[in-house]
Formats: C-alpha cells, structure tokens, sequence
C-alpha cells in the first residue's frame, strides 16, 4: 500500500506514515468520521491551532523565536493563523454591515459628524477591511523594531512577529465583538477604544518576553512605542482621508457639521 499524500510503499499496515508523518485512512470517508475527523482537528487541545492559541498567551517569544528559527510543526505559521483572524474578522464586519449598521453610533465622539459622510466611509472601510487589517502589521512592526530589539531582529522577523500578535489579539476579541455588537451596538466604536489599549500592552508584554530588558529600560521604551503607533495610525488615516478627497469620493463640504 503507497501513502496517499507522498506516495511511499508501506510493506506493514502501518496508522502513520513512517516517511511523512501523514495518518493513514483506511476507512472510506462518512458522515461519522468525517465529523470525528473535524472536532479533533479543531477541538483537540493537543493540535497546533490549540497550542499555539495558549502559548501566544503565556510564552509568545516561544511562538514566535520557533519559527524565526525555523521550527515549523509545532506551531501554526504565522499566515495561517493571519488568516483564521482575517476569517473571524470578515463574519463580524457582514454581521454588523446586515444586522447591525443602523445601531452603531459612528460619531463615538459627538461632533455632530455628517451621516451621509460616515456612511460613505464606512462602507469603503468594510470593502477595504482586509487590506486595513494588514496595514496594522507594518505599523506594529516598525514600531516595534524601532524601540523593543534588543536581539537585533531585521525588520520581516518582526514583521512575523506582529503578524502572530495582531492575529492573537483578533481571534481574542472575537467573541468580545461579538456580544458588543448583539447586547449594547450603539457603543460598539466606544468599546473598541480601550481594547485598543490593550492591544497595546499586550503588545509590549510579548516584545518584553522576547528581548528580556530591564524593567527601567522597558519603561522608558513604552511612551516611544505608544507614540510611533500612533503616529503610524494617524498617518494612516490622514493617506487613507487623503485618497478619499484625490478620488472624489469626499468633499470639504461633506465635513460641515450637522446642525
């Protein structure tokens, strides 16, 4: 019998192959074990998408150095886990774009924004969520690399970093997101406000974990890493409101305020 997945001829009958490392189905496929089949894929807390959901949590220099390093199946790599947050990320905005648009107050701070003005931004922004979602990784990052590298990591090993932690952070709120959106949407804006806060700490827990400084030296490198976000965030929005105005799409008259 030849393995399915690498062709290697198996003389015994074995439940792995010995050459990949690949189960063996010896039974033709149902309803029963294909279930079987997904519950332990997903479920099973000694799979790779478990392990490294609970190491992000407690050892994310763990995560993180593997696989800079080179160890590639202990772990999920770093797209692959991008991906399933990019995946929770798309159900929240289709949920809140069919159900829930009307409830949210998108003017969190009161300035008495045009409606017709978020609206068309906001819809761009859901058309555009995937991309803005990887926009975050290089801002992060730069950040980052600029103030907690102490290892000497070049600027894609970090990038990889963040991709782990944004990723981590995503599927974290997810379920936070999603109760905001069904029990109190009219403040979903506001809530997102400290969550992204303590992205932030997290943020700067994983690079402590990872560079080992000095309690002195991590403190003064906080308020540095804080301002480089945000001037990363702001500078975005500016090119982002930017590209609006250069494309027609916003005018100066659009932001006169509502009366």
């Amino acid at each position: 019998m030849d393995c399915k997945n690498c062709r290697y001829s198996q003389d015994e009958p074995f439940d792995f192959c010995p050459s990949c490392g690949a189960k063996v189905i010896h039974n033709r496929l149902t309803l029963k074990n294909l279930s079987v089949d997904i519950a332990k894929r997903v479920f099973d807390i000694d799979n790779t998408l478990a392990r490294t959901f609970r190491q992000l949590f407690a050892r994310p220099d763990e995560v993180i150095e593997s696989y800079i390093q080179g160890v590639r199946r202990r772990y999920m790599n770093p797209i692959a886990y991008f991906g399933i947050a990019i995946t929770l990320s798309g159900i929240l905005l289709l949920l809140m774009r069919r159900f829930f648009r009307d409830q949210i107050d998108f003017d969190v701070f009161g300035q008495g924004a045009n409606p017709e003005v978020m609206n068309k931004v906001m819809n761009i922004m859901f058309d555009m969520n995937t991309l803005i979602f990887i926009i975050y990784v290089p801002i992060f990052a730069i950040s980052g690399w600029l103030t907690f590298n102490r290892k000497n990591y070049n600027l894609t090993e970090y990038s990889v970093f963040y991709i782990y932690i944004l990723a981590q952070w995503s599927i974290i709120l997810f379920p936070i997101s999603l109760g905001a959106l069904v029990f109190s949407p009219e403040n979903y804006l506001i809530i997102g406000i400290p969550l992204l806060i303590a992205l932030v700490f997290y943020s700067v827990y994983a690079m402590q974990r990872l560079n080992r400084f000095t309690p002195t030296q991590m403190i003064l490198r906080i308020p540095l890493f804080s301002i480089l976000v945000v001037i990363g965030y702001f500078g975005f929005i500016m090119v982002f409101y930017a590209a609006l105005f250069l494309t027609g799409v916003l005018s100066i008259q659009d932001f006169t305020p509502v009366q």
